[in-house]
């Protein structure tokens, strides 16, 4: 395990590490990812986010990527400020200091978009660490190394 990942998992409680990700009826496969990852359950009870809205999951590589992930089985109400409270979350409490070469805000989903609906969500942003990053999107049951490099 890299320097980083040991980093990152010291900072996150062990019982909060996903082995899959999976949730609302959708998941992403994490076939193909790089060696070393970290995928962090954002539903955790030791995080105390509850009253909090947030997506579903953060993933940390060794390769300094972070991708907030959030899963929609139907409607897409809330995705993208569930994105945008994890990736505030992200870069405060778990890559906090640290040097992150790629970030992805990732919307898993079964809907299939239409070409207006494509444009919508391509105008839909998300900030982390003052830059401005596309919603990223892979139906259900997707690769998460698709748009994760």
């Amino acid at each position: 395990m890299s320097d980083f990942l040991g980093l990152m998992r010291s900072r996150i409680p062990q019982d909060c590490l996903a082995a899959e990700c999976k949730d609302a009826g959708c998941s992403a496969s994490l076939d193909d990812l790089e060696a070393d990852w970290l995928l962090l359950d954002l539903d955790c009870d030791a995080l105390d986010l509850v009253a909090v809205t947030h997506a579903d999951f953060i993933l940390v590589t060794s390769g300094r990527t972070i991708a907030c992930i959030e899963l929609k089985g139907g409607t897409l109400k809330g995705a993208k400020r569930q994105l945008q409270a994890s990736a505030d979350y992200a870069s405060q409490h778990v890559a906090s200091n640290e040097q992150i070469l790629s970030f992805h805000p990732i919307l898993v989903h079964e809907e299939e978009f239409s070409p207006a609906r494509v444009r919508e969500w391509a105008r839909r942003k998300i900030t982390f660490r003052g830059e401005r990053f596309a919603i990223e999107r892979i139906p259900c049951g997707g690769r998460l190394a698709d748009v994760v490099s």
